[in-house]
């Protein structure tokens, strides 16, 4: 006799506010993993996510991509897609109870050519989402790859402004419009200069010509490294300690800072003063201005996604009929699982049975060599080798002086 079994559909509405949409997607689309899912794996009908998983090596080849686990999907699901009404989920509960996933109707209007238009542009860019948006777990109200979106809008409209400027347009907290500001200075999308006092290290200085270097005094007792910070001081012109930290391959920036300030003292620098607004008693004294490559990807890529979402779709719509091609397609995916593996924090740290899974991915159909499956995964796989052979999933066999591993 077969029981009855519960079955339950989880959905949540889009949202209908623009600035609310907005956040919502981009918060889906911060990583190339995400989008893969939103945009390729995930449609109108129901899978697993042993059946999301599955459609991804469908796609692209397991042995050379890095493929997410399928309770990874079931996280993207879970967490980013189901609660902004992008996709749906069945649960069946029963003696073995199991979750489906599909697409509702507006993650089908909206998440799929988003996600795949993020997807095209990540990879022609050559730029993961995640360098430029960050995590979605940020403080305050609004998640992280939305303010970053309010800040290159707000730096698009007007340039040079004050980070105060940007803390009051923004409504976020100055800790964090900070945080946001060092992440896209970072990639190039702004110009950003601090040179408040109150914060330590962020002092710009300026070599002042026409000075001898021979007539230096050491500062703090490091005249080798005091030197070097003159010499390229006045090679660059304008610098910090942080910067010069990095080109001199110097580890601790505050010395640095203190040699900066003992150069000012004895005339050799000067702080940098900055054009543009004038600054009041208390403000922190930094200027803001977009670059070039961050005007190109707010009307390239920011804009294009804000009118599809007020049901634009035409500067998305010709972007992604790239992916009626297959082989493209594939291209693109594995190009975004490539983008994104080498920027993800948590890469480095995958998880033992993750390791093994891939080995077993390596060594389907086939008997290699450990040298050869040292080089199909990228590094040395000793020591897995040997707890799969324990274990049972794989067999070593001798055959004359070479040892070779195949699947059990």
């Amino acid at each position: 006799m077969v029981k009855n079994v519960e079955r339950e559909i989880i959905s949540r509405e889009f949202p209908k506010n623009l600035e609310e949409r907005l956040e919502a997607i981009l918060s889906s689309v911060n990583t190339e993993y995400k989008s893969v899912t939103l945009g390729f794996l995930l449609d109108d009908s129901w899978k697993t996510k042993s059946d999301i998983r599955n459609t991804a090596e469908s796609y692209v080849n397991p042995v050379t991509n890095i493929i997410p686990n399928a309770n990874s999907f079931k996280a993207y699901c879970i967490s980013t897609f189901i609660p902004i009404g992008a996709v749906a989920e069945e649960r069946i509960r029963g003696r073995i109870p199991v979750s489906y996933y599909k697409l509702t109707e507006d993650g089908k209007k909206y998440g799929k050519p988003i996600a795949q238009f993020s997807l095209r542009t990540a990879a022609d860019k050559n730029l993961s989402m995640y360098e430029i948006f960050g995590s979605t777990n940020s403080p305050g109200k609004t998640r992280s790859p939305f303010n970053i979106a309010k800040i290159l809008f707000e730096l698009e409209k007007e340039d040079n402004l004050r980070q105060v400027d940007l803390v009051n347009e923004c409504g976020l907290a100055n800790v964090n419009v900070r945080q946001h500001l060092l992440r896209l200075k970072n990639i190039g999308f702004v110009d950003y200069d601090s040179v408040s006092g109150e914060e330590s290290g962020w002092s710009k200085y300026e070599w002042i010509k026409g000075k001898n270097l021979e007539n230096i005094k050491p500062v703090c007792k490091l005249p080798t490294l005091t030197k070097k910070v003159a010499n390229k001081m006045k090679e660059l012109r304008i610098s910090d300690c942080n910067e010069l930290a990095k080109i001199l391959d110097y580890k601790y920036s505050a010395h640095i800072s203190k040699i900066l300030s003992g150069l000012e003292k004895q005339g050799f620098v000067k702080k940098v003063k900055f054009k543009g607004k004038e600054f009041k008693a208390g403000e922190k004294k930094s200027e803001v201005s977009i670059t070039e490559k961050g005007r190109k990807f707010v009307s390239e890529f920011l804009e294009p996604v804000y009118l599809a979402l007020e049901d634009d779709f035409d500067g998305i719509y010709q972007e992604i009929e790239i992916f009626d091609d297959p082989s493209l397609t594939s291209y693109y995916i594995s190009r975004g699982f490539s983008l994104y593996k080498n920027v993800c924090p948590g890469y480095k740290r995958k998880s033992k049975e993750e390791n093994e899974s891939r080995i077993l991915q390596i060594l389907k159909n086939q008997k290699l060599r450990k040298k050869e499956i040292d080089e199909a995964f990228g590094k040395d796989v000793a020591i897995y080798l040997k707890e799969l052979v324990e274990s049972g999933e794989i067999k070593k066999e001798r055959e004359g002086s070479a040892v070779y591993y195949s699947l059990a």
